[in-house]
């Protein structure tokens, strides 16, 4: 069954392209214009410090909880499955506090959907504003 893969490819692209926008957009709209590269080469080294820190205490507790097995009827949980939990909590944990942060010139969530589509509608009907002679 490699249908849903498709599906997640798809929306997992869509979904990261917004997070990337946003990493990249946020700390510019909230640095001061004087010394903004400063404070964005230390949101940089800040950031990047905090994903090898994870990778690594990932990599550890991976490997200590090598021989950890809990088996609930069926399913056997290993040290992944609850790598993957601490993930997710700490990910539910940053969504609840980036819920109070909010970008000088924000849209609401309806502009941003009547954006989306008129830009979709236009992407349709590029090909018929490039061949004007074409028959319709």
């Amino acid at each position: 069954m490699l249908w849903p893969l498709a599906f997640e490819a798809v929306y997992s692209g869509a979904l990261w392209t917004g997070f990337n926008l946003a990493t990249f957009n946020i700390p510019i709209a909230n640095s001061p214009r004087e010394g903004r590269t400063m404070y964005l080469a230390a949101f940089a080294v800040v950031s990047g410090l905090a994903f090898f820190a994870s990778s690594l205490a990932g990599g550890v507790l991976a490997q200590t909880w090598i021989h950890f097995h809990w088996q609930v009827g069926p399913q056997t949980f290993i040290n992944y499955h609850i790598l993957f939990a601490i993930s997710g909590l700490f990910r539910l944990l940053a969504a609840l506090l980036i819920r109070h942060f909010h970008e000088p010139v924000e849209k609401d969530l309806p502009t941003m959907l009547q954006f989306m589509g008129g830009a979709f509608l236009r992407l349709l009907s590029f090909g018929r504003l490039q061949l004007p002679w074409a028959p319709k």
